[in-house]
């Protein structure tokens, strides 16, 4: 299932999914922007974004994390995950696993912050989607949403409550520690029983827009209830994540799911495809048991080969050094190249990938080599 964000704003797709405790991933795409946001039974257990800035190694650095010494060993491994590169920060003893908990906990955080203020753009939801049991981290989601309902425009978030006549209660259990600005808190204060919006926004002693915006605020943080939260799922697209819950409970060592995939950065933000990379779920109650390794996904390969250049065929920035480039490549020929697939795909499905990948090769082969790579950036500005 997908919409616009325009007319489902993110923090209400997350406040759906953790009311149905709804299992799956949201993919969100603005521009060349890419995210994907992981939840468990509609906790939010992982997230991931293409924007270099939001990646663990810039993290690291921004934040100061670790000696300087350490940082510039990691930025010159090149580790093309943060993955790989967390992996490496323990068995360097770098940082401990809690302090990497703590910083992985902290970069989620940014990527949170960062597209749940999107009112453009667009979502997807899969059910089937998972993530490893080792990556999934805890947030305080009505916190965020309320940070987020904050900072959206007034005139965005007022018509997120159009019906004068919805009903506005108190929270059954709304958090003590939360620090409300003053405005919040008065109009929190006028709310001692159920009220119609518009008798709230009358007696909240604010214009109607600010108090629109202070109510949808309030409730995405879950301190007032909302009488009827605009429904974004549909019934079918809930069964079937039921229904998925269900059978991951009964087998969950052999229930087919999609597993998680790490977004590529690049500098120039290249478009990165959703992934469906099957894989058996894994056991999480033994995580001494190797993980097997998932499917590539031909939507991220055939992504790629649309690409409008051949820097973004590679995934990289168009002043990547030759070593970065090389180590791109070849990390694509391990996944896609077509003797993977001789004998699991059709003939049709194959000519498909070969087609493909050769784009991939001629990206390769133009810019590994100085003069032919040079010709090539030459002509890309002339094209500007």
């Amino acid at each position: 299932m997908n919409g616009q964000l325009r007319e489902h704003p993110l923090a209400e797709l997350l406040r759906q999914m953790s009311t149905e405790q709804v299992s799956g991933a949201v993919r969100l795409a603005r521009e060349r922007v890419k995210a994907v946001i992981y939840c468990d039974k509609g906790a939010i257990v992982f997230t991931s974004s293409n924007l270099r800035p939001q990646r663990l190694i810039q993290c690291l650095a921004r934040w100061q994390s670790i000696p300087e010494r350490n940082l510039q060993q990691a930025t010159a491994n090149n580790f093309s995950t943060d993955a790989e590169l967390a992996r490496w920060l323990i068995s360097t003893n770098s940082i401990t696993p809690g302090e990497l908990r703590d910083l992985q906990i902290r970069q989620a955080m940014e990527i949170l912050r960062s597209v749940l203020l999107w009112t453009n753009g667009e979502w997807s939801f899969d059910p089937r989607a998972r993530t490893t049991e080792e990556t999934r981290l805890t947030f305080d989601a009505p916190m965020l949403f309320l940070e987020a309902a904050r900072r959206l425009p007034v005139e965005f978030a007022e018509t997120r409550l159009a019906n004068g006549t919805e009903i506005i209660s108190p929270a059954s259990e709304a958090a003590s520690a939360v620090e409300l600005l003053p405005n919040e808190a008065f109009v929190l204060s006028r709310l001692y029983a159920p009220l119609r919006l518009d008798e709230l926004v009358a007696v909240s002693g604010l214009g109607e827009r600010e108090a629109r915006h202070v109510i949808y605020t309030l409730a995405l943080g879950a301190l007032v209830t909302r009488e009827s939260w605009p429904p974004i799922l549909d019934e079918q697209t809930l069964r079937q994540a039921k229904v998925m819950t269900e059978r991951e409970s009964k087998q969950p060592a052999t229930v087919a799911s999609v597993a998680v995939k790490e977004l590529p950065a690049n500098g120039a933000g290249a478009p990165v495809a959703s992934g469906k990379e099957t894989a058996a779920t894994s056991n999480a109650n033994n995580s001494s048991v190797p993980q097997p390794e998932a499917a590539p996904d031909l939507n991220i390969l055939y992504a790629r080969a649309r690409a409008a250049t051949y820097y973004e065929v590679l995934g990289v920035a168009n002043s990547a050094p030759f070593a970065q480039i090389k180590a791109a490549y070849y990390a694509l020929a391990k996944s896609y190249h077509p003797d993977r697939f001789h004998r699991d795909v059709g003939a049709g499905e194959r000519a498909r990938i070969e087609t493909a990948f050769a784009k991939i090769a001629q990206a390769y082969e133009t810019l590994k080599n100085g003069s032919t790579r040079a010709s090539y950036d030459l002509k890309l500005k002339t094209k500007r």
